[in-house]
């Protein structure tokens, strides 16, 4: 209902406007997680190739996160946020260092 994979390797999510939220957010979502937060030093990357057919028209900002990194602070702490805009068309990237200042 929510997700789907395709026969190409390609996968679908679906996040609906009444959808399940975390206690962090009150958005909905709907993710692939990884159970390990990334440490930081050394040397690591993530590679994803993606499209985005709509981004909901009932939230204001036209805007929605595809893509976050969650650091060694704890669950709710993001190092790295690919947020999406859908007014600017473009995909812009945010960054915080250890003690969660935007850089």
């Amino acid at each position: 209902k929510y997700f789907h994979a395709s026969g190409d390797g390609a996968a679908t999510f679906c996040v609906p406007l009444n959808g399940a939220h975390t206690g962090g957010s009150h958005y909905p979502r709907s993710e692939l997680r990884e159970h390990h937060n990334f440490k930081l030093g050394g040397s690591h990357s993530l590679k994803a190739k993606m499209k985005i057919l709509s981004v909901s028209r009932h939230h204001s900002k036209k805007e929605t996160i595809v893509g976050q990194i969650h650091g060694e602070g704890g669950k709710f702490s993001s190092l790295v946020k690919l947020r999406y805009n859908e007014n600017k068309k473009i995909l812009e990237v945010r960054v915080k260092d250890k003690g969660g200042k935007e850089i």
